[in-house]
C-alpha cells in the first residue's frame, strides 16, 4: 500500500515527448522525487547518462532527475503518482504494461484522457488480471502547452489556469487532489468521469488544421499554435466552441 506524504511523493512520469519531459521538469522543481520512463531506449539513452533537464518559458530552470530508465517495473516501483503523458491511443498498451506492477493505492493520472479515455484504461486493466485498488484520475487536456528545443530542454510557453478533473471512483478525488495540488493547483474536480471527456475540445484542433489547408500542403515549416492561430482563425474558433457548448447543454 503507497502512503501519501506529501513532501516525499515519488512521482513517476510515463512518456518523454514534450509534455512528458515538461511534466518531469516541473514534478522535480516542486520538491518531488521523479523518474522518468519511455518504451524506446533510444530517445532516453542521453537522459540516463546525464538526466538533466533544462527548462524554459513559464518554468525555468535546471533540475536532475532521480530515475530515467525504459524497465516500466523499476520506474513505477513505489510511486504515489503516475502521470502518463503519451497520446491517449497509447492507452490500452500502457494499461495492459501496467497491470502485472501496479499495487494497491498507486494512482494513475492520465492527461488529456480524449472521451471516454479513463474508463477505456480501467476497462483494459482490469481484463489484463489487475484486481488491485487503483486510482485512476483524468484530465480533459494538458496541463503544459510545450514544445522541446532539444532533447533535454522543454521550453514551456504556457501553462493552463484551469483542468477538469474525474476519478473512475468519485470517492478518490480528494487522495488525487491531495498530491495533485502540489503541484496543479489549478485542477478542479468535475465529479463525473464522464465529464472529462465532454470537456475534452481537441476536436477543434481539426478546424485549425483545415484553415491552414495551404500552409500544410505547401510543406511549410510553421508553429501551429503561435503562427496557425491567427487573430481571425482564433475569434472562429472562440465561435464555433460556443455554439458547441449551447448545443451539448441545451
Amino acid at each position: 500500500m503507497i502512503e501519501y506524504v506529501n513532501n516525499n511523493v515519488k512521482f513517476c512520469v510515463l512518456g518523454a515527448g514534450n509534455g512528458g519531459l515538461a511534466a518531469a521538469g516541473h514534478a522535480k522543481m516542486a520538491g518531488f522525487n521523479v523518474a522518468l520512463w519511455n518504451r524506446s531506449f533510444s530517445r532516453i539513452s542521453h537522459l540516463v547518462e546525464n538526466p538533466y533537464l533544462e527548462l524554459a518559458g513559464k518554468l525555468n530552470g535546471t533540475v536532475a532527475l532521480d530515475k530515467v530508465t525504459d524497465d516500466l517495473a523499476d520506474a513505477i516501483q513505489g510511486a504515489s503518482v503516475i502521470s502518463v503523458m503519451t497520446t491517449c491511443d497509447a492507452y490500452e498498451e500502457i494499461a495492459v504494461m501496467l497491470a502485472p506492477h501496479l499495487v494497491d493505492g498507486q494512482m494513475v493520472l492520465l492527461n488529456s484522457e480524449g472521451v471516454g479515455g479513463g474508463l477505456l484504461f480501467n476497462k483494459t486493466l482490469v481484463e489484463a488480471g489487475n484486481k488491485n485498488n487503483i486510482l485512476i484520475g483524468m484530465a480533459d487536456i494538458c496541463v503544459y502547452g510545450c514544445k522541446l528545443t532539444n532533447n533535454k530542454s522543454p521550453l514551456i510557453k504556457s501553462i493552463k489556469n484551469k483542468i477538469h478533473f474525474s476519478t473512475i471512483n468519485p470517492n478518490h478525488a480528494n487522495a488525487f487532489l491531495k498530491v495533485l495540488n502540489v503541484i496543479y493547483p489549478q485542477f478542479v474536480d468535475v465529479k463525473d468521469p464522464l465529464a472529462t471527456g465532454l470537456w475534452f475540445a481537441c476536436g477543434l484542433h481539426t478546424v485549425g488544421m483545415v484553415l491552414n489547408a495551404e500552409r500544410i500542403r505547401r510543406g511549410e515549416d510553421f508553429l501551429f499554435y503561435v503562427e496557425g492561430f491567427t487573430p481571425e482563425i482564433a475569434r472562429y474558433l472562440k465561435a464555433l466552441d460556443g455554439l458547441c457548448c449551447l448545443n451539448r447543454w441545451n
